[in-house]
């Protein structure tokens, strides 16, 4: 058996393209509107011209009435002249039969029905009214002869009598005609209100289809539709939307696809982050046991070069010897380095933040780097206020020596390196400055990536490229902010801002020491001017 009638009309207009659907809601309370103004506007119509009808048909009834009462008239004023002679009782008669050719002229061209009475009754009136005026002169020519008296009046009582009948026969079929123009008048003004109403119940009626139909297909499946898109980004199951070919119905099918081929992401991306989480652990798992297991025979390689250097060598053994302890400190460090940044991205980086003088330990930084510095013939200039800062001491020297050693490598021989310390406001702000050839605009955004180099590698720099990176993070682990600004050929200067504090009151380093999330070093954003 196929579907019923109603859910076959119900899913077409579930398909119907939504313009469509527009188109047809408004086109049919617009139709049934137009419809019932032209049927009121031709009911209208038709009652005027009734309405003309009826009121000239009633000035063609008093026309006639005023015709027949002039007719009488004139014949009462024969009848007493011709009784008694008086010449006076005429001038009615003249009066009257003046009035009657124009009354019964507008009779004849009456725009009405009844035309061959009409006609008749004006030729009638003519006719009385010449019978009347041969009785007068037949009187006054027959004046004081009683038998011309029946003789002149025969005729004129005649012509009189035919004219009456044909003027009450008149009146009537008039009247007749004026109840049946009045009778349609009324009948097209009850029929133009019914059709008003009709109309208007029609018009309410489609307008509340229309609503309808807008809130069950329209409204409602729109607002399922919004309510999917907020239980999508919730990650919660869609609410079934009915099937529809519209535009509604194909976003909704859409979302349901982007849904379950969602649900499938997930999956891989929680099998993926499974791995991953796997595979961090197994690398910090590595890098501890690497470390422990390199540190050992790294402390006694630097221990035997260091007691080696004690004793009495020749030139050539001992620059051999300190080659092995310079690369011992330098393995050594960077697997320090390492480490730190593995911390940095398990966010399980210490610091302890205390009063730190400013000026002694800038200038114990510079001493550390001014042996290399002199080897190039590179000046380093060391401008520090007396200030305090709150900072990890030993990781403020870390990330300093790591920004003077840069300015160190990367200079030319020759030139100067410019260390500056001072506090404005509540920020102590650290000033490297070097007279190298500068970074570019488009380099900057990738120099604190880690492992990321430029072009030092083609230059024949010796590095790792994670030291900006790592000093990135122990700054922003003591809640400062690392920034670079270069020019090229001109020379680059790093800027370290840390928060001020007051010199401690009794001299001792009060103990800060606290967990700060550090931003991992393979996620690190690229230093702003």
């Amino acid at each position: 058996m196929g579907r019923p009638a109603r859910t076959r009309l119900g899913q077409w207009w579930l398909d119907l393209p939504l313009r469509r659907k527009g188109l047809l809601l408004t086109a049919v309370p617009l139709v049934v509107t137009v419809t019932v103004i032209l049927a009121v506007v031709e009911i209208q119509h038709r009652e005027a011209e009734t309405r003309d009808e009826a009121r000239a048909s009633t000035r063609t009834l008093i026309d006639a009435s005023l015709l027949t009462e002039s007719v009488i008239e004139a014949e009462s004023a024969v009848r007493g002249y011709a009784a008694t002679g008086d010449p006076a009782l005429l001038s009615s008669y003249e009066v009257a039969t003046r009035s009657v050719p124009d009354a019964a002229e507008r009779v004849r061209e009456a725009p009405v029905g009844q035309h061959r009475e009409r006609v008749a009754t004006a030729d009638s009136a003519d006719a009385a009214v010449t019978a009347l005026t041969d009785a007068v002169d037949e009187l006054r020519a027959r004046q004081g002869d009683p038998a011309a008296v029946d003789e002149a009046l025969a005729p004129a009582v005649a012509a009189v009598d035919e004219f009456t009948g044909r003027s009450v026969e008149l009146r009537a079929l008039m009247l007749a005609d004026i109840t049946t123009d009045i009778d349609e008048a009324l009948d097209s003004q009850d029929l133009s209100e019914r059709i008003l109403l009709v109309g208007l119940l029609l018009a309410i009626a489609t307008s509340l289809a229309g609503g309808v139909a807008i809130g069950r297909s329209i409204i409602g499946r729109t607002v399922t539709l919004s309510d999917n898109v907020a239980r999508f980004w919730a990650g919660e199951p869609l609410v079934q939307t009915p099937q529809a070919s519209d535009e509604i119905g194909q976003l909704a099918a859409s979302l349901g696809r982007v849904g379950r081929q969602l649900v499938v992401h997930q999956h891989e991306l929680a099998a993926s982050r499974d791995q991953a989480l796997a595979a961090t652990r197994a690398k910090d798992e590595l890098l501890s046991r690497t470390s422990h297991e390199l540190r050992t025979p790294l402390s006694a390689i630097i221990g035997f070069g260091r007691l080696l250097q004690m004793r009495d060598l020749d030139p050539e053994d001992r620059e051999s010897v300190d080659h092995i302890v310079r690369a011992g400190h330098h393995l050594r460090a960077l697997i320090d380095d390492v480490l730190d940044i593995a911390t940095m991205e398990t966010g399980r980086l210490s610091v302890e933040l205390a009063p730190v003088a400013v000026r002694p330990l800038v200038e114990e930084t510079a001493a550390l780097v001014r042996a290399g510095a002199e080897d190039r013939r590179i000046g380093v200039d060391v401008r520090a206020a007396d200030v305090h800062v709150l900072a990890d001491r030993q990781r403020l020297v870390q990330v300093l020596l790591n920004l003077l050693s840069n300015a160190v490598k990367y200079n030319h021989d020759g030139g100067r390196v410019t260390v500056e310390a001072a506090q404005d406001g509540g920020t102590v702000r650290f000033e490297v400055a070097d007279t190298g050839p500068g970074i570019a605009p488009a380099d900057i955004e990738r120099l604190f990536q880690p492992f990321e180099r430029l072009d030092a590698a083609e230059r024949g720099i010796d590095g790792t490229g994670i030291g900006l990176s790592l000093s990135r993070g122990l700054v922003e682990a003591m809640g400062g902010r690392l920034a670079v600004s270069s020019e090229v050929g001109v020379g680059s200067t790093f800027r370290v801002e840390l928060s001020a504090a007051p010199p401690p009151a009794d001299g001792r380093r009060p103990d800060r020491r606290r967990d700060r999330p550090a931003r991992p070093a393979g996620r690190a954003r690229p230093g702003s001017a």
